[in-house]
């Protein structure tokens, strides 16, 4: 768990990584953002006959993360969320899962003394990745949106300009 801007507030994060990997560059750091429906392990840490997206990915010498935006899987749950949907506006909004998955970023960036990462957001994820792409996506660091949601304001960022390396 990692702390949130709001005091409080922690966030899950989860590393998957080859066990003898020691160095670490901003070439093969990896952050997966979920969508609005499941977390990050449901969807990127899932095994599909013995192997998830994250296990497959570190097996090829990533150092590969995920988080939970507050709200999600075993992040901070807001008290909100023990009241009825109608008593509150919603609680985990896209300002938020930006400021979480900057969160994140720092907390990577910091701990592996890297000064970029490659990022991948699924669906509603690509809207967080989208906003903490800049500085990070290009120079040897990519951004990947799956299942994008507002596909043309992807590519009006350029986001198309950044195959996502193998």
């Amino acid at each position: 768990m990692i702390d949130a801007v709001e005091p409080g507030t922690k966030l899950y994060v989860r590393n998957k990584r080859p066990e003898g990997l020691k160095q670490f560059t901003a070439q093969k750091t990896l952050l997966f953002v979920h969508g609005a429906t499941l977390p990050g392990e449901a969807i990127f840490d899932f095994p599909l006959e013995g192997l998830s997206w994250t296990d497959y990915i570190a097996q090829r010498g990533w150092d590969v993360y995920l988080v939970d935006v507050r709200g999600y899987g075993r992040s901070t749950r807001p008290p909100e969320m023990d009241q009825p949907a109608a008593s509150n506006p919603p609680i985990a909004t896209s300002d938020v899962a930006v400021r979480d998955v900057g969160s994140a970023i720092d907390f990577i960036l910091q701990r592996r003394g890297v000064s970029k990462l490659s990022l991948v957001g699924y669906s509603w994820g690509t809207v967080a990745v989208r906003q903490e792409s800049d500085g990070y996506c290009g120079g040897g660091s990519a951004c990947c949106f799956a299942g994008s949601v507002g596909a043309g304001a992807l590519r009006k960022a350029g986001a198309h300009d950044h195959p996502f390396p193998t």
